[in-house]
């Protein structure tokens, strides 16, 4: 888990010119279960931009909270370049996405702080996605 997860930062550090690792990172985030482990491929896919953007809009249907949720932190982080993300994940956290996720959670709290996050990421994505990296 270790060497995989410096890897994935590695790539991550690179930026746009790691591209092509995408499909890999991409994967690895979605089999981790390990909190740690889904932060620092979301996080990764962030860094190199753009050509992270398919691998983590899928996730905003993930029945897994926390992968939807560190996939909107990171196209949050990506500001501008996510942009034709946007229209996906405010699909997504109506009606059937991350909305219906939030209140699948087991505390009335967490379900509420959710649901929270999600309308501060939407807006977040409305705009240019720098309120989001506050």
């Amino acid at each position: 888990k270790t060497e995989r997860l410096d890897a994935v930062k590695k790539l991550g550090r690179l930026g746009t010119a790691a591209k092509d690792a995408v499909p890999a990172i991409g994967q690895v985030l979605r089999d981790a279960e390990d909190p740690d482990e889904i932060a620092k491929a979301a996080a990764a896919l962030a860094q190199i931009g753009p050509a992270g953007v398919p691998e983590l809009t899928p996730l905003f249907k993930d029945a897994r909270i926390a992968h939807a949720r560190h996939a909107a932190m990171a196209l949050a982080r990506m500001g501008p370049a996510a942009k034709k993300a946007v229209q996906i994940f405010i699909s997504a956290s109506t009606g059937s996405g991350l909305w219906r996720l939030s209140t699948r959670t087991r505390s009335a709290k967490r379900s509420s702080s959710s649901a929270a996050e999600t309308r501060r990421w939407t807006a977040a994505a409305r705009h240019d996605g720098s309120a989001a990296r506050t």
